[in-house]
């Protein structure tokens, strides 16, 4: 028997999860002491796809409004021309310019304009896939669409602030000047004028950055939860994402508009931000994997003794 002092601690952290959210007290197995009645009958999720992780704090919109506040006020100085003197490449920015810059002025200008195309589409999907497969596949689970596109929310203007932060502290030159500098301004009409505006906002990789992001959020959205309905899909959209991303890194380098070490910086950004984030402060959550699995830690208070207990059902 259960003596009275743990079963009231049993019963206290019962009702404290479902105070946080009602849908955790569902998984949370009871002595039979405790319980009114047996459940016998599992009910049937109303959804394909259900939130079983901590939801959306207040905290955290917090910082995604200050992030965005940042982003959006870094934005509306535009354009400005930032020389903090970094004119000079870091160790294997060279070699990867002589590796992947397109010789020709044409081919330059193409890589240019697809990362620009390829940019808006992997940053921006992971929005679209949060709310339609949800709303349209899955009996418009309105809860997980809205939960997923806050963590879009934060990531992207997490990211946002950290490209706009480099971006007005570093001012670093764009590989293509050294170009101006050699071939003259028919090198690059945006980026040899006297008075262009972003020629220093070489690191980190925007570009970069914001693909990485997608791919990112992308890769974490679909690791946790069955988006797609099988695991072959949800992985391959992952990579998918992924490649899309590394080949607009790639093309940010043959537009001679990024070295290297910005593009690498920002793919850091970007993926700190899509799936650091998204994962480490809601998908993984050691607790609810053992609430899945029908266990729950207590915590364990006596007149000799102090500590926790794991409780379960085998």
């Amino acid at each position: 028997m259960i003596p009275p002092w743990r079963r009231a601690g049993l019963a206290f952290v019962v009702a404290l999860l479902a105070a946080t959210d009602p849908a955790l007290a569902d998984d949370v197995p009871l002595p039979a002491s405790t319980a009114s009645e047996p459940n016998t009958a599992t009910p049937t999720p109303e959804h394909r796809l259900q939130w079983n992780f901590p939801r959306f704090r207040y905290w955290e919109v917090g910082i995604a409004l200050a992030a965005t506040g940042y982003f959006t006020y870094s934005v509306l100085q535009e354009p400005r021309r930032v020389d903090m003197g970094w004119h000079d490449p870091l160790p294997g920015d060279a070699a990867a310019r002589d590796l992947f810059v397109a010789e020709g002025h044409a081919g330059r200008r193409k890589a240019n304009n697809a990362s620009n195309t390829l940019w808006h589409i992997t940053e921006f999907f992971p929005f679209a896939d949060s709310i339609i497969v949800p709303l349209l596949f899955d009996d418009f689970n309105v809860d997980v669409a809205w939960q997923m596109t806050l963590l879009n929310w934060q990531g992207i203007a997490v990211m946002g602030a950290i490209n706009r932060l480099t971006h007005d502290w570093t001012g670093r030159d764009r590989p293509a000047l050294k170009g101006c500098e050699e071939h003259g301004p028919e090198y690059s009409e945006e980026f040899c004028q006297s008075d262009a505006p972003r020629v220093t906002q070489s690191f980190i990789s925007g570009h970069a950055a914001s693909v990485f992001f997608g791919a990112g959020a992308t890769c974490a959205h679909h690791t946790a939860l069955p988006m797609y309905g099988h695991p072959v899909a949800d992985i391959g959209v992952c990579v998918l994402a992924l490649a899309a991303a590394s080949t607009n890194g790639g093309l940010r380098m043959v537009a001679d508009a990024h070295w290297f070490t910005d593009v690498l910086a920002g793919m850091l950004a970007g993926l700190g931000s899509g799936f650091g984030l998204a994962y480490g402060l809601h998908y993984a959550t050691p607790l609810k994997k053992l609430q899945q699995s029908g266990m729950l830690l207590v915590p364990l208070v006596g007149a000799d003794e102090a500590g926790v207990q794991l409780l379960g059902v085998l």
